[in-house]
């Protein structure tokens, strides 16, 4: 769970608070702070879901570049890997510019005998029902998941609108006798909306990692249950890997970047736990935080926080990681890794567009070394 979560839930206790002490209260100014911290605690909720892992501003200048000069690409230059649509695009516009048509209509369009632009309404519904329909009529799988995650996404949305209304009505005074089983599906309703949204945006299976997955021999993971958020699976090294492509974020230097997940099952039957990410901020001073045992030391493992309940397995199998020219750098995005019972995580953020031979040099390397953790 990184710092956004750990921020988000208590504010949205607080808000919830705030709404209820509202609702005891002649003043409104309770009820729009208690909404823009709800506000709040939403973004840092669903935006958590974008959010890599503590450790990713690290500094990239370290690494496989050399001392000086012009920082070189860690991997060499790719377009990325060529994703082949199921629906065709004029399905998406199609669909798209009807709900666009339809939102128009809602905002500036006239009325119809008292009704609420019943046209505008069917225009976005019918959009959206449209292109969800050529996704599950021409769509493999993973693109039906994905379609029925986004819908599960946006029905959240809507709960999350529909409790804030009944929450600002609370406020208000409305439901006046009824006001605690109405503020608790409220609140309930606004929980179960995030969780959805949270869902419906996280476990979406990107097209670029499925290809990438076949072009190295892996199938197309199922989506949720044991293989949780990751596009491919297949075996490297003996090991059982899987892996998720975040694609598309560009920096500010606007250099093209993407994400990379890695899972590699181990046996681990030793029970070794270990956690390794960039030096914090205050790892000059020698303050740093983990629940596990600090390993100082570590060969080759210099500005790296190491944490492992035992020791001498860490210094044993970690230097040759990094011996030569090796992905667990910063100029190959290496942000963190960590390893509790069977489960070998490991994080990226890779320059340049997805492409199978990065995504194959790196999981080359952690799969090698999640083996060695036998």
């Amino acid at each position: 769970m990184n710092i956004f979560r750990k921020l988000g839930f208590p504010l949205l206790f607080l808000s919830l608070a705030g709404f209820n002490l509202a609702r005891y209260s002649d003043k409104m100014a309770l009820s729009y702070v208690s909404m823009a911290v709800m506000l709040l605690a939403m973004g840092f909720i669903v935006g958590s879901a974008f959010v890599r892992p503590d450790g990713d501003d690290t500094d990239r200048g370290a690494s496989a570049g050399g001392a000086s000069g012009e920082q070189k690409p860690f991997f060499s230059p790719s377009p990325g890997v060529s994703v082949a649509r199921s629906v065709p695009a004029w399905v998406y516009a199609a669909g798209g510019l009807s709900s666009a048509f339809g939102t128009a209509l809602f905002l500036v369009g006239p009325e119809v005998s008292g009704a609420p632009r019943p046209l505008s309404l069917l225009l976005v519904s019918g959009g959206l029902l449209f292109i969800l329909a050529a996704v599950l009529v021409h769509g493999g799988p993973a693109d039906r998941r994905n379609a029925w995650r986004g819908a599960v996404a946006l029905a959240s949305l809507l709960t999350i609108i529909g409790s804030f209304i009944v929450l600002m009505l609370l406020a208000a005074g409305s439901f006046y006798h009824h006001g605690g089983l109405y503020g608790f599906l409220a609140g309930a309703g606004v929980l179960a909306g995030m969780g959805g949204a949270y869902y419906g945006v996280k476990y979406q299976q990107s097209a670029e990692g499925r290809a990438i997955g076949r072009e190295l021999g892996f199938f197309d993971a199922n989506g949720g249950g044991s293989d949780g958020i990751y596009d491919s699976k297949g075996i490297m090294n003996g090991v059982e890997t899987l892996f998720n492509v975040e694609p598309g974020d560009v920096e500010s230097r606007a250099v093209r970047t993407f994400g990379l997940d890695v899972l590699c099952r181990c046996p681990n039957t030793s029970g070794v736990r270990l956690s390794v990410k960039r030096t914090g901020f205050l790892g000059p001073l020698g303050i740093s935080f983990g629940v596990l045992p600090l390993i100082p030391g570590v060969e080759r493992w210099d500005f790296y926080d190491v944490r492992c309940d035992q020791p001498e397995v860490a210094a044993r199998l970690l230097p040759g990681a990094r011996r030569g020219e090796n992905v667990f750098c910063d100029g190959a995005g290496f942000i963190c890794m960590s390893l509790e019972k069977t489960e070998f995580k490991f994080s990226f953020r890779v320059e340049g567009s997805p492409a199978t031979e990065s995504v194959r040099r790196i999981l080359q390397e952690t799969s090698r070394l999640a083996a060695l953790f036998s």
